[in-house]
This record gives structure tokens, C-alpha cells and sequence, in this order.
């Protein structure tokens, strides 16, 4: 998958979790942001931003079904990086919610994660220096 496919539907699975527990705030959002520019793209010095894909305002469930289809044949790395993204990104507020922890719980399940892999990179909410670093293999 192209960096930029990868990046597309990943900000859709991220916004998918943001709209989660029905609160849409700015912490979530900037932590989604965050991992989108550090992921790199085809168009190298360019940041994501606010615009940039509809994916990031669309989430309903054919568009998430899709970006899960095309990011469950990324690389195990790739995908490992983006469940400590997700878990970053519902930790952004000081609070995960259950909504949250089980939409983290059906990616992983839909991406070919084991559940007991994710749960390991979970942050502690007492974790505020959680940081995530992605990387797209080559």
C-alpha cells in the first residue's frame, strides 16, 4: 500500500475513534493530527492538515470497513504503530472510554492483532509521557 493510502485510512480509523464516545474534542483531534504528519507521505514536507482528506469528517461504517480492508495488508510493524496510535489518540483527553477501548478492541480484531498484543501497548492513564513513533516499513 502507498504511504498516502495507508495515511488516508488510517486518519479514517482515527476519526472513526474520535467520534466514539459522541464527544469530538480538541486534544483527540490534535493527537490524531500528530501521527498523521509524523507518518511521512508521498508528498514529504507537506503536513496534514484540516481538509486535506474528507476521511477525516466521513466515518461511516462502509468508509471505516474499507480503510480496515486496506490497512489489514500493511506490514505487522505499520499496524502495530497505529494501534499505539489509536490508544494515544482516546488517552489525548486524560480518559478512555469504554466506546473507545472496544472500537481499539474491533481494529485490532480487523487488522489481525492479537487482542493480548494491543492490550500490552495500552497506555496507563498515569503515562502522560506516552509517545507514539510511527514509521511506515519499506
Amino acid at each position: 500500500m502507498l504511504p498516502s493510502k495507508f495515511r488516508m485510512s488510517a486518519a479514517t480509523l482515527l476519526m472513526g475513534l474520535i467520534k466514539a464516545d459522541q464527544q469530538i474534542n480538541d486534544e483527540e483531534v490534535n493527537a490524531a493530527y500528530d501521527y498523521l504528519n509524523n507518518l511521512g507521505s508521498d508528498e514529504p514536507e507537506r503536513p496534514w492538515a484540516p481538509g486535506d482528506n474528507a476521511a477525516m469528517g466521513r466515518t461511516s461504517g462502509n468508509r471505516l470497513n474499507e480503510a480496515l480492508g486496506a490497512l489489514r495488508f500493511s506490514p505487522e510493524e505499520d499496524r502495530m504503530d497505529l494501534m499505539e496510535a489509536l490508544w494515544h489518540v482516546a488517552a489525548a483527553d486524560g480518559d478512555i472510554h469504554d466506546a473507545e477501548e472496544e472500537f481499539v478492541a474491533s481494529a485490532a480484531e480487523a487488522l489481525d492483532l492479537p487482542r493480548s498484543v494491543v492490550q500490552i501497548i495500552r497506555p496507563s492513564m498515569g503515562d502522560a509521557n506516552f509517545e507514539i513513533a510511527p514509521r511506515l516499513s519499506a
